[in-house]
Parts: C-alpha cells; sequence; structure tokens
C-alpha cells in the first residue's frame, strides 16, 4: 500500500499533528491516506493523479498536495485515533489524567481539518489552472470542483 500513498504518515503527523505527543508515524492509520487521495484528490486531479502517483511532479506535491492531503487525512483518521476496535468492543482512550474527547469536539475538529483540507486544495487548482501548460495530464471539465460546489453540506 505504501507505494500508492502520495504521502507517509509520519509526514501527516508532522503537518497535521504538529506538537501531538504520542502519536507516531506506526500509530497512524496509512488507509487514512490512502482514502483521501481516493475520495478527496482523485475527483479533481482526474489524469493528473496517476501522474502524481507516479511521482511526476514532485516540487507541485510537496507545495501544494500534501499540505491538502495531509489535513483530508486528518480529517479521516480522528474517528479511528478517538476510539480502538478489540476483543472489548468499541472503547475511547481514558487514564487517570486524560478523558476522551466530547463528540461534539470531535466533530468540530474534523469540520475545521476539512474546511482546512478544502480550501488548499482550492489553492492547488487555481495554481494548476493558472499553468494548464504545465499540467497536461489535468482536465477542467473532470474536476468535481468544477461541477459541484459544497456549502455546509448542501450540494449546490
Amino acid at each position: 500500500m505504501e507505494q500508492d500513498l502520495l504521502m507517509t504518515p509520519g509526514e501527516v503527523i508532522e503537518m497535521a499533528f504538529p506538537g501531538q505527543a504520542g502519536l507516531t508515524a506506526s500509530s497512524f492509520p496509512a488507509s487514512a491516506i490512502l482514502t483521501s487521495q481516493e475520495k478527496f484528490l482523485k475527483p479533481v486531479l482526474n489524469g493528473m493523479y496517476g501522474e502524481l502517483a507516479a511521482g511526476k511532479y514532485p516540487e507541485f506535491c510537496e507545495r501544494y498536495i500534501k499540505p491538502a492531503l495531509a489535513q483530508f487525512a486528518r480529517y479521516t483518521a480522528i474517528p479511528q485515533l478517538a476510539c480502538s476496535v478489540g476483543d472489548l468492543g468499541i472503547t475511547t482512550h481514558r487514564s487517570d489524567y486524560l478523558a476522551a474527547c466530547p463528540a461534539e469536539e470531535l466533530q468540530r475538529l474534523r469540520r475545521a481539518a476539512r474546511a482546512e483540507a478544502a480550501a488548499l486544495l482550492r489553492r492547488a487548482v487555481e495554481h494548476i489552472e493558472e499553468n494548464a501548460g504545465s499540467f497536461p495530464g489535468y482536465n477542467p471539465r473532470r474536476n468535481v470542483l468544477n461541477r459541484v460546489n459544497i456549502s455546509s453540506q448542501f450540494v449546490l
């Protein structure tokens, strides 16, 4: 799976969870990165997505795609990081000094991560469209953001 990832779990933690003690690359689900790529990047970048996965445009990926992807991966992983599934069922993490985050706060954190990711992805698309000659694999008519506008969970 790692060869399909545009960034590593360590990079996601560095960009989207700065200063979070206890969160390590091995504890971050790589599936959240792959899911985020498929769900949020591929429909927007269309043919260019395959080029990025093949290692093309490394500077563009580093500057524009990875910051957006890190936030989408954060959005995707928050529920997995908040709970554990095991022999005892689904449990939240607690200790003598820490308590699980309330559900409302988790939703607020997820909304904030998704809003930041969407803004960063729009920034990347603006760069692509302003420099269309440099990105021949991108087709603006196949970019779902150019066909659908989602605002406050409503499709416009």
